[in-house]
């Protein structure tokens, strides 16, 4: 697939998730020997997920969400994504991720194939 990017003949984007939140979160900290710090309970604030599409060439397409990421929030982020204008074939790869891999995403694959839209899904990790 990188030797069809590289030669024009389609768009690769990579796809993957990540949060952000303005609640500092470090599970460890230094104090003296013998002396006890006390840390405030964690409470609940606004976390912003974001769902990402970076090409090679730093293009990147960002959605949003204050709820959980979902498949259909994924299904969602990709027919959005879709219906942009490319002018060359679209491979997105993604990881195999449960809202990657789901029924959502699935029903939706042979339409945005028609569309010249292909997903690659990672093969599953192996420490070999």
């Amino acid at each position: 697939m990188l030797t069809l990017w590289v030669c024009g003949l389609i768009e690769l984007y990579f796809a993957d998730e990540t949060g952000l939140t303005m609640q500092p979160y470090v599970p460890y900290g230094w104090q003296k020997k013998g002396q006890r710090l006390g840390l405030p309970a964690r409470i609940a604030t606004k976390r912003i997920n974001l769902l990402g599409l970076l090409r090679l060439d730093n293009q990147l397409t960002i959605y949003h969400s204050e709820k959980a990421l979902t498949g259909a929030f994924v299904v969602d982020c990709l027919a959005d994504f879709v219906a942009k204008a490319h002018a060359k074939p679209v491979v997105i790869v993604l990881d195999n991720s449960p809202i990657h891999r789901c029924q959502a995403v699935y029903g939706q694959q042979t339409s945005w194939e028609e569309k010249d839209v292909y997903l690659f899904f990672l093969p599953a990790y192996s420490p070999i």
